[in-house]
């Protein structure tokens, strides 16, 4: 980490030291799992009808 005059300057290292989880990557798999779900019985409920 470096100080210039009123700057911070961190290297990519020191700035993307934070933990992923990888939470969001599950929520966004589950999210379109049901979004393809609905759509096929939305899909099968219209072509019966």
């Amino acid at each position: 980490m470096n100080k210039d005059d009123d700057h911070v300057r961190l290297t990519t290292k020191e700035a993307r030291s934070g933990e992923t989880s990888g939470h969001v990557r599950t929520i966004l798999i589950a999210g379109l799992a049901i979004a393809i779900i609905a759509m096929v019985v939305l899909l099968a409920m219209w072509s019966q009808g």
